[in-house]
């Protein structure tokens, strides 16, 4: 047995093996009122039809878990913001698939991070912003979702 605990390397192992299979890692990219730039949000989900590996991983990361479609039972735990950045800071070292998608959610994550300063008030650089826009399009690509993908949807 397993036990669910953010010091057990076999869990974290365990926790990235999901993530590398049926996981998502990505930026979305929201209109905030009243703020001057997008905000980016890094975000990792991960999709499941047995909801119990997703509550394990949730008792020790948090997260939100959602039904995405009833008729089928998938559900989704997702991580926003800090708490998908502190997942993927957690588990990188197990990550093996989506190793490049991590890398650039953890540089999105310190781009992003309140600790810089940046708000309403005082907006990101233009150089920062293009960088979390690089991001955001390698994420896209690297998930399978090209430029010319999104086009003929």
């Amino acid at each position: 047995m397993i036990t669910p605990d953010k010091n057990n390397q076999t869990f974290l192992a365990w926790v990235a093996a999901w993530i590398d299979t049926e996981g998502y890692i990505g930026l979305r990219v929201a209109s905030v009122k009243k703020q001057i730039t997008p905000a980016y949000r890094p975000l990792v989900g991960i999709s499941q039809k047995d909801i119990r590996p997703l509550q394990i991983i949730q008792s020790v990361f948090r997260g939100h878990i959602t039904t995405q479609k009833k008729e089928t039972g998938v559900h989704q735990l997702v991580f926003h913001s800090a708490q998908a950045i502190r997942l993927i800071e957690c588990v990188r070292p197990y990550i093996l698939v989506k190793e490049c998608q991590a890398d650039l959610i953890i540089e999105a994550g310190q781009l992003t991070s309140r600790s810089l300063g940046y708000n309403r008030y005082k907006p990101k650089p233009q150089a920062v912003l293009d960088r979390l826009g690089e991001i955001k399009l390698a994420l896209h690509e690297l998930n399978g979702w090209s430029r010319e993908r999104r086009i003929a949807s």
